[in-house]
């Protein structure tokens, strides 16, 4: 009897922790949808268009850019196989031409150094995952 309330235990924390996850994500995602409300009702539908624009270019460019080095660097850092620095590289790379090619185009740097920004953040995102340090 005392096996299966060990087990009850563990089971009850396991859910409270992931209702705690989950919980967190919805209060982000809250914050962040009055952020963007916010901000579209200070700058008006055209500049809040624009913005949307050019974040979505960001984001296309970005995924063309990082070469699904994301998940790689993942399994790399979780096997222990020091692969990172080569990866980081590569995608760095990928958004520099990406930030050259987008400046051509465009004439805005500012979109550049979005896919820049988004590609650092998800590789370090990805890399303290591989290693399972939250």
């Amino acid at each position: 009897m005392k096996k299966f309330w060990n087990l009850f235990n563990i089971k009850t924390t396991t859910v409270k922790d992931l209702g705690f996850l989950g919980f967190t994500k919805i209060i982000g995602t809250g914050i962040s949808a009055f952020f963007w409300l916010y901000l579209a009702n200070l700058l008006g539908a055209k500049a809040y268009g624009e913005i949307q624009f050019y974040i979505a270019i960001a984001g296309m460019a970005y995924i063309l850019a990082s070469l699904g080095t994301a998940n790689t660097i993942t399994v790399y850092a979780a096997k222990n196989i020091k692969i990172h620095s080569t990866l980081f590289l590569i995608s760095i790379i990928g958004g520099l031409i990406a930030l050259l090619v987008l400046f051509a185009i465009f004439g805005r740097l500012d979109i550049g150094l979005i896919i820049l920004s988004f590609i650092i953040y998800d590789l370090a995102i990805n890399f303290l995952l591989g290693k399972k340090e939250y």
